[in-house]
């Protein structure tokens, strides 16, 4: 199965960290997981927070 991509529309803030808009994202289920190399951070999938993208 191949990868979805994500991004968000606006900023995010996490327990731990503040995700600017438009940040790339996967979806596991209800939960979305941040791709960066640098940080990890998840939240939780909203067909209002997120769209999904074609593969960058």
């Amino acid at each position: 199965m191949e990868t979805q991509y994500y991004r968000n529309n606006l900023d995010l803030q996490t327990l731990f960290d503040y995700i600017e808009a438009d940040s790339l994202w996967t979806r596991n289920e209800d939960m979305m997981i941040l791709v960066d190399e640098d940080r990890h951070a998840e939240y939780p999938y909203s067909p209002t927070m997120f769209r999904e993208v074609p593969n960058p």
